[in-house]
């Protein structure tokens, strides 16, 4: 369970990221724009 947790954590951090390098407002997107974030976050862990 804790290394899920990380995961999370991880790829969460990630989109947080990737929206303040768009400039982006991550409480304001949308469900879609959400979850490509997400998989691209996982497609950067690996």
């Amino acid at each position: 369970m804790r290394e899920a947790n990380k995961k999370f954590y991880r790829r969460f951090t990630y989109m947080e990221e990737l929206c303040r390098q768009r400039g982006l407002n991550l409480g304001k997107l949308s469900f879609d724009e959400q979850n490509a974030l997400w998989e691209e976050a996982k497609k950067v862990e690996g």
